[in-house]
């Protein structure tokens, strides 16, 4: 940021089973922080399944002026009775301290009914994984933070877009599966400016955001 401050985030393979670890590190001050060990990692109360799935890497960085910052990463948990989802979790600095998820089930990503169904086996009992994916972030220089990913339902559900905004010091994510931002799927990318106005690009076009809501497209919705 304009204070000469960073931070950094970054996925680390370690050990013989071909584990992975969310690390990260900042510069403060003229001084870089970097973890100490493996151990330091900021992802370590989530249970990471499938380590050979691309979802891990998922991690993105924003940070404002201010010294708020927030990092953006994914795994693949275990739900319930051997099903699994993709969820994204929000590691972020705010007012000087750190707060990473304490569980996996401190994810924003909603939430999906397994008993309708919603993740099912084909005929070879392969399962069907919902993934969140092409994530991506923007902070401003007060600290408002809008996040915008694309959620794949799989065999059963089309690919939407959801959001989720940091404004006021209140964050509001999700309430369900059903509570998506827009209806058509797309690789996003997001960029906002300190007036709360924003633009989300993807390849059927552009939506802007404006002091707090999306102004839609038709063929968005």
């Amino acid at each position: 940021n304009d204070n000469d401050e960073a931070v950094v985030a970054w996925v680390q393979e370690y050990g013989d089973d071909n584990d992975f670890a969310i690390l990260s590190s900042q510069y403060l001050e003229s001084v870089w922080y970097h973890p100490a060990s493996i151990d330091d990692r900021i992802d370590s109360a989530v249970i990471q399944y499938f380590t050979d799935s691309t979802t891990y890497k998922i991690v993105k960085v924003a940070n404002s002026n201010k010294g708020d910052a927030a990092i953006i990463w994914g795994k693949i948990v275990e739900a319930k009775d051997d099903d699994y989802l993709s969820r994204l979790f929000i590691s972020e600095k705010r007012s000087g301290e750190w707060l990473h998820p304490s569980s996996a089930e401190d994810s924003f990503t909603p939430i999906f009914d397994l008993e309708s169904n919603q993740i099912i086996f084909d005929e070879q009992g392969n399962f069907d994984i919902i993934l969140s994916k092409d994530i991506n972030l923007d902070m401003d220089n007060y600290g408002n933070t809008i996040i915008i990913w694309k959620q794949d339902g799989g065999l059963h559900l089309p690919t939407r877009l959801y959001t989720s905004k940091y404004e006021e010091s209140i964050w509001t994510h999700p309430t369900d599966i059903e509570d998506f931002e827009f209806g058509i799927g797309g690789s996003p990318r997001f960029d906002m400016n300190d007036n709360q106005k924003g633009i989300a690009v993807t390849e059927y076009g552009k939506i802007e955001y404006d002091e707090g809501i999306w102004n839609i497209p038709t063929e968005f919705s």
